[in-house]
């Protein structure tokens, strides 16, 4: 897209899906301004909860800040909770809903004693910036270790022959579940050279065990990858 030109741009929000580092940059570039604010929030809290302008911070994948308005913590594996550290990303807001509506048994799982259960993973540090890496739902979990796909779509997507990437887990007998992922190239490449690629920037267990190569990688109707439908597509036609 053209790149706005008559000086009156003060301030861009992105929101709906964790922004990389990369995309954060390239709309840097394009808009000509540093104000691009990475925007968390989610429909449950009527509004952002909180946001990361390229003014104030370094720009990082999945990176939010701090937040606007209530507090956030992370609940780690053993379901202990606390202001900082990694795990999943419970919130405490004045703007929070009560309950779904004549939904009793979802309510009580993701609203608890005060804190909501947003379904969101990630890091927060000592002075409560917080950084999203994926959602609990695609959690991978290779025999004991949890994946991201997130993880992987972010750094897949740095690699200049790659223009789009969505992980998934697979269903393994002897780990449980592996990493899969569907692939948009920008050029063609061996899956060995991204194998290798791969292997000097993450854990062997992290890289994926199946790589499918793509023309399109599907999106729903708010324009996010949907992972689901993704790996259904890839599965039904492995299994034609």
């Amino acid at each position: 897209a053209k790149s706005p030109n008559l000086g009156n741009l003060k301030r861009i929000h992105v929101g709906s899906a964790p922004l990389s580092m990369k995309l954060w940059k390239e709309i840097i570039d394009w808009s000509g301004i540093n104000n691009i604010v990475n925007m968390y929030g989610i429909t449950e809290t009527a509004n952002w909860i909180a946001g990361a302008s390229a003014d104030k911070y370094e720009v990082a994948d999945g990176l939010v800040g701090k937040m606007w308005g209530g507090e956030a913590y992370i609940q780690d594996d053993n379901g202990n909770i606390s202001p900082q550290g990694h795990g999943t990303i419970l919130i405490k807001t004045p703007s929070l809903m009560n309950r779904y509506y004549n939904l009793p048994e979802i309510t009580d799982e993701t609203i608890k004693d005060g804190f909501y259960d947003t379904g969101d993973i990630g890091l927060i540090d000592k002075d409560q910036v917080i950084r999203i890496t994926g959602r609990k739902k695609f959690e991978i979990n290779r025999a004991g270790i949890k994946i991201n796909p997130e993880e992987i779509d972010l750094l897949l997507e740095q690699h200049r022959k790659i223009e789009e990437s969505c992980a998934f887990a697979i269903s393994d007998e002897i780990y449980g579940e592996i990493v899969g992922v569907a692939i948009k190239l920008r050029s063609d490449i061996e899956i060995a050279e991204l194998k290798q690629w791969c292997s000097e920037r993450i854990l062997v267990d992290k890289i994926p065990s199946k790589w499918y190569v793509v023309p399109e990688i599907l999106k729903n109707d708010r324009g996010k990858v949907d992972r689901i439908k993704v790996a259904q597509m890839i599965m039904d036609n492995k299994n034609d």
